[in-house]
């Protein structure tokens, strides 16, 4: 009889493997009747409108403005779970009338059920004080074509605009933005001739190199207008200018794996050629091949060196071809530099891409975080590694997987990624992607931290703050600290300094008092230490001075600790030491319970500092400017040492604040705070979806595609809790099976028990095999019968009937393992 079933069961396999699955249509989402502002008069309001349609139900719409930087000024998200949508409901939630003047972006983003993030509406728009468009512009400006360095050059131009010019900038930059010469000035009239400040741009101080020539202006509606940008080279004093260049050159198509390219072109200059470099690079910027030669000729015939250009061995991915050469009066010329593909037999495009994904943003020292996401590609995935990474690179965790399907939920493996063993300390969470397209494709990057104790506050909030920073420079200028309390979000306080040639470190003589005086007017108080080490024990000894200071006077201190960094002895050493000396102040000052910071120039931050090694560390970036120019994240901005402020007769440090720091350091207990206690608050619940269901009725959990699971396996995966233990019992042989039991109890409260039911195993021995799909089938057929937990578990399609469909289907997935 049951050689028989089984016959018969196979049978029903082969009939059913010979039909396809449906296919799905394209999403036909799409918005009509939008409006969208172009300028706007600060504080005036606008009326959004436009409706969002699709033929299946809209899940996300996201409505928001984003500044220059790509900030939101306000965004707004909605779930409709419809297939229409319409703008103009949540209008009022749209507060156009608050944005600050300045450039910014109207954008409408959606997902539907078919199609995710799709841009429906990307318009840029201007916010001015009058609602009229700015004509800044530059009228018959000049720039500097190429002269031998000793040499002045004049430069013309009028820079005009229908309203008053509040700031003009021209400078020189060398190729790494290093400044050759700047000059700014505030006109405030409508109008400026470049040739009545030549005297100020000093050309003929230049060393050789190439530069860029640059002017920016700004008016009272619109800040840091490019007006131009021109490229110069400044030769050696003597020399003639190089005629290094590329004749008849040509660069690989794209071509399939495997097969070779033979590119041509003639490199010649008036001087001797002492490099070549030919090379095939990767998007990440990996060697493909590379191939260099040092002919010391005027001239070089890449047909010579064809046969050394492998384009044949390239793996499936996107190159770019680059050709570079050096003669005896110019570096590093880039003569061509062109994108190709090479495709695997006949493929097209990778779509790798990393759908509906969360990340971990702060993490309780020993909790675990569950993350989701769906990696998909158009082609098997072949690789996917996951993992959380210190700044340093070292591994805290990784997880690497190998599916060969065209699909990857990382909830599948969420067990594996252990956040609960991660030290205190900032990491990077990271996932990366390979299919038979592309390789290492960078698909998510984020930094997220692990805190000692308690629960996670989250992310420290955005704001627009007013801040001052003073030191006993500014004793004598102090009238009223309640008028500088009514006009101040917070202050920074120097602590203490070193002197730059004895290294002798000084408590600042008027911090005891500016102290106190601030927590009196409830002001928010950070401090910086100008510091003058050099190297790292005298950074350590710093770092010990300032921990000595904070304690001398009990701090609570609602701002962070900030490390000042701007002397020319440390401006003279190495990225690498500078960084080494920054790194270890902030990590002995951070260990100690204080939010730490680094206060430094723009230009400081990135010529002197690897700013990415001490991203742990939040910037105060001072650049005297309309706008802040720093690429990197930064925390504060300081933008003038001439402001004012009521109670405050005379000048000071003014600066922009863009985080809720008070609130973050108390909830956290850093910076003298003691930790808030948490509100027991007892939470036990499933993580529902595609493969788990709960009746809360009959407390029943149906499981699906999940035999083999450890007790902690299935709770790191399917559950979620606070304040209560967890436990488990009737696992077979430590695995979950159908008749397993899940509770949970604590602090007054208790869950459960649940029983766990494993679609397809009908057995209760946490395994689906074909013994499961004949116990479904001989039930079926009457010869057997099931009851209970065992006869829930049979009815894998969830129709509520268990016949030899549910057979077939246990089966088929039995031999898929």
């Amino acid at each position: 009889m049951k050689k028989r079933l089984l016959s018969v069961l196979m049978i029903v396999v082969l009939l059913t493997v010979s039909f396809s699955l449906p296919s799905f249509a394209a999403t036909a989402m799409k918005l009509t009747g939008a409006t969208y502002p172009t300028v706007l008069k600060k504080g005036d309001p606008f009326v959004a409108r436009g409706v969002i349609t699709s033929d299946c139900d809209i899940l996300e719409v996201v409505i928001g403005v984003y500044n220059s930087s790509g900030k939101a000024e306000f965004e707004y998200t909605g779930l409709p779970g419809e297939k229409s949508y319409d703008i103009n409901n949540v209008d009022y939630l749209l507060s156009f009338s608050k944005l600050p003047t300045g450039t910014f972006t109207y954008k409408i983003v959606a997902t539907d059920e078919k199609s995710s993030k799709v841009v429906l509406l990307n318009r840029s728009f201007t916010v001015n004080t009058t609602g009229k468009v700015s004509t800044i512009k530059l009228t018959d400006g000049t720039s500097p074509a190429d002269f031998t360095q000793g040499e002045g050059y004049s430069v013309k131009g009028v820079i005009s605009s229908n309203y008053n010019l509040t700031e003009v900038i021209i400078g020189a930059y060398n190729t790494k933005g290093t400044v050759g010469f700047e000059f700014s000035d505030t006109p405030y009239t409508k109008s400026f001739d470049i040739r009545d400040v030549d005297y100020s741009l000093p050309f003929s101080k230049l060393k050789a190199g190439t530069y860029t020539y640059k002017i920016t202006a700004s008016d009272t509606e619109v800040s840091d207008v490019v007006l131009m940008q021109k490229t110069f080279t400044v030769r050696s004093s003597g020399t003639a200018a190089s005629t290094l260049k590329l004749t008849d050159g040509t660069y690989p198509a794209d071509f399939t794996q495997g097969e070779g390219y033979s590119v041509k072109g003639v490199i010649s200059s008036n001087y001797n050629i002492t490099k070549v470099v030919i090379g095939a690079y990767n998007t990440n910027g990996t060697v493909g091949f590379e191939f260099s030669d040092t002919p010391y000729t005027k001239s070089f015939d890449i047909r010579d060196v064809d046969y050394s250009l492998p384009f044949s061995k390239l793996k499936a991915g996107t190159y770019t071809y680059k050709v570079v050469a050096s003669d005896t009066n110019s570096s590093n010329v880039v003569l061509m530099q062109k994108t190709f593909n090479v495709t695997t037999s006949g493929s097209s495009a990778s779509s790798l891409k990393l759908n509906n994904a969360t990340y971990p943003s702060n993490v309780n020292y020993g909790e675990g975080y569950s993350v989701k996401g769906t990696v998909t590609s158009d082609y098997n995935i072949t690789k996917v590694v996951i993992g959380a990474y210190t700044s340093s690179g070292a591994k805290g965790f990784e997880y690497v997987g190998y599916p060969n399907s065209k699909s990857f939920d990382i909830s599948d493996v969420d067990y594996y990624l252990t956040f609960s063993k991660l030290s205190v300390g900032t990491y990077t969470y990271k996932i990366m992607a390979s299919d038979s397209r592309q390789s290492n494709v960078v698909l998510m990057e984020k930094m997220f931290r692990v805190i000692s104790g308690g629960s996670s506050t989250g992310d420290l909030n955005e704001v627009n703050w007013d801040v001052i920073d003073i030191s006993y420079w500014n004793r004598n200028a102090i009238d009223s600290w309640s008028d500088m309390a009514s006009e101040l979000d917070a202050i920074i306080l120097r602590l203490g300094f070193a002197y730059t040639a004895s290294k002798k470190m000084e408590e600042d003589d008027s911090f005891a008092d500016y102290y106190a005086a601030a927590k009196r007017n409830n002001i928010p108080v950070g401090i910086y230490y100008f510091g003058a080490a050099t190297t790292v024990s005298e950074a350590d000894k710093e770092a010990d001075f300032v921990l000595g200071l904070l304690d001398k006077y009990d701090c609570k201190l609602e701002m962070p600790v900030y490390y000042d960094l701007e002397t020319e002895d440390q401006v003279d050493l190495t990225q690498e030491e500078c960084t080494a000396v920054a790194r270890t102040f902030c990590d002995k000052v951070s260990a100690a319970g204080y939010y730490v910071g680094i206060y430094c120039n723009k230009y400081f931050a990135r010529d002197e500092l690897y700013a990415s090694q001490l991203s742990d560390f939040d910037f105060w970036i001072a650049e005297y400017n309309s706008s802040c120019t720093y690429n990197g994240e930064y925390g504060m901005w300081q933008y003038t040492e001439s402001g004012r402020i009521s109670g405050l007769n005379g000048v000071c440090d003014k600066n922009y604040c863009y985080y809720d720091y008070p609130t973050y350091i108390k909830a956290n207990g850093l910076n003298g705070f003691s930790k808030p206690q948490p509100v027991v608050n007892p939470q036990f619940s499933f993580k529902t979806g595609a493969n788990l269901t709960v009746n809360q009725n009959s407390k029943t959990v149906v499981l699906k595609k999940s035999p083999g699971l450890t007790q902690s396996q299935f709770i790191s995966k399917y559950v979620s809790y606070k304040d209560v233990n967890v436990s488990m019992s009737a696992l077979v042989g430590g695995k979950v099976a159908t008749g397993s039991k899940i509770s949970a109890s604590g602090n007054g409260k208790s869950f459960g028990p649940y029983t766990i039911c494993l679609l397809g195993d009908t057995s209760s021995d946490s395994k689906i095999n074909s013994n499961d799909a004949l116990l479904i089938l001989q039930h079926s057929v009457g010869s057997k019968t099931l009851s209970g937990y065992p006869l829930i578990s049979a009815d894998w399609n969830g129709d509520g009937k268990v016949n030899s469909l549910d057979a077939l289907e246990v089966l088929k997935f039995s031999v898929s393992q």
